[in-house]
């Protein structure tokens, strides 16, 4: 969590999380909240124009509705509309059978910030590295439930703007990705200068190595900014992930730049993409000399 009025970031400790139990514990918090998940939120436009569904949310009553469409599938056959979430078998190709397969039914399944930021595809929930389809799913089941008479807003199927949406709406929730937020946090380059950053969190090195920097950026001591828990994201890559991105949330809120980012209303977006620049090669952590003064 990272609460601006008292510049700080650090962990925010649940006995089991569930969407439920985050946006009831957000809802109790004073002032505006947005809440991050590491998930997809959103489809591919034209897996909503080749289903007839007019939205996101619409898509989301029927999951509700329809508990098959949850079900993912195990061979190219079996993938259509009605079941469009999938493993990918071993075998080189795999993967580019479904995509040939879905292409026949008019669909892309990547979404356009998937391409930009190099997210997989969110129909994949198992067979490759990275795959997110099984969180997607998991947190679907539980948005459906709260859709009904909700009083949070979703971002930015309720508006892409998402200050004028905090308006509107004391509580947001949105997607995130780590590997956006690792830049926000760790790069000292103006935002039209900052790429997208690559960090192998899973050895703890560059864990270590990364909170370490993150100490030390000038935003951090600029703006009298306490991170705590480091030793816990040290020992814990989903800690860190977190903690990072909490810190990068900081960092924007601290130096008056919006959290939000390009958005489609049908496909959604991801928090924090507004204050990197997308079109830029991505880094790899640690950095180069070279490439750590062409940042700061």
């Amino acid at each position: 969590m990272a609460d601006t009025r008292s510049r700080r970031a650090g962990r925010w400790r649940f006995p089991h999380i569930d969407f439920h139990r985050v946006l009831d514990a957000a809802s109790a918090l004073d002032g505006d909240v947005v809440i991050g998940f590491d998930c997809a939120l959103g489809v591919p436009e034209s897996f909503l124009a080749a289903s007839h569904l007019p939205s996101f949310e619409a898509l989301l009553a029927h999951l509700a509705a329809q508990p098959d469409f949850a079900r993912p599938v195990d061979s190219v056959a079996a993938w259509c509309l009605d079941r469009p979430f999938f493993r990918v078998p071993a075998g080189a190709g795999s993967r580019g059978l479904f995509e040939a397969c879905a292409a026949r039914q008019g669909v892309v399944l990547w979404r356009d910030i998937d391409r930009r930021t190099g997210a997989n595809p969110v129909f994949i929930t198992a067979g490759i590295p990275g795959s997110v389809g099984s969180g997607a799913l998991a947190l679907w089941q539980q948005l459906a439930v709260e859709m009904p008479g909700r009083t949070f807003g979703l971002w930015p199927f309720d508006g892409a703007d998402l200050d004028e949406l905090l308006q509107r709406r004391r509580v947001v929730v949105g997607e995130i990705y780590p590997r956006v937020a690792y830049a926000v946090a760790l790069l000292d380059a103006p935002p039209q200068h900052r790429a997208r950053l690559r960090l192998a969190k899973t050895q703890q090195h560059a864990r270590e190595t990364a909170l370490a920097t993150l100490l030390q950026r000038p935003w951090v001591k600029n703006h009298g900014v306490t991170i705590d828990d480091c030793e816990d994201a040290v020992a814990s890559e989903d800690v860190f992930d977190a903690l990072l991105t909490a810190s990068a949330f900081l960092r924007c809120a601290l130096e008056g730049r919006s959290v939000g980012g390009p958005a489609a209303v049908a496909e959604g977006g991801i928090l924090l993409t507004g204050a990197l620049n997308l079109a830029l090669p991505e880094l790899q952590w640690p950095l180069k000399a070279t490439s750590m003064a062409g940042q700061t």
